[in-house]
């Protein structure tokens, strides 16, 4: 019995990954706009806050780095679909974490207008850049 075709493993990480791209961009452009026009009134401040955004960051970048040492290189012969198959799991892991990171700072500086949570949104968008499908499936 053959299985039903459908998106290709490849296409489908590649789908997830844009998505989640793309939810970083708009909360961050959002949080820019927002504390830009002074929609809201002046939030929470202090040490604490500068430092909050920063700490998550840098705990996603020690679970990043653990989790993208768990991916395998794709084996001569092997296609990228079924590495796909294989990784697709440990992948959105990884896109996650730096998604998380992003979304944390662009809240962050939503609330508190710190700069230094841009810096930490702007981490996690350096992660996601440097995992993108083409980078994990190929290296």
């Amino acid at each position: 019995m053959t299985r039903p075709s459908g998106p290709s493993s490849a296409r489908t990480a590649l789908f997830i990954y844009l998505s989640m791209l793309l939810a970083v961009a708009l909360a961050l452009v959002t949080s820019v706009a927002l504390q830009a026009a002074r929609v809201f009134p002046p939030g929470a401040s202090g040490p604490v806050f500068d430092v909050m955004p920063l700490a998550v960051a840098t705990a996603a970048v020690v679970v990043f780095i653990t989790v993208r040492r768990r991916l395998p290189e794709r084996r001569p012969g092997q296609s990228e679909d079924e590495w796909w198959r294989a990784n697709l799991p440990v992948a959105l892991t990884l896109w996650a974490t730096a998604e998380g990171a992003a979304l944390v700072g662009a809240v962050f500086h939503l609330v508190t207008g710190s700069p230094t949570a841009l810096a930490a949104t702007a981490l996690g968008l350096a992660l996601l850049a440097f995992s993108t499908p083409t980078t994990l499936a190929n290296r």
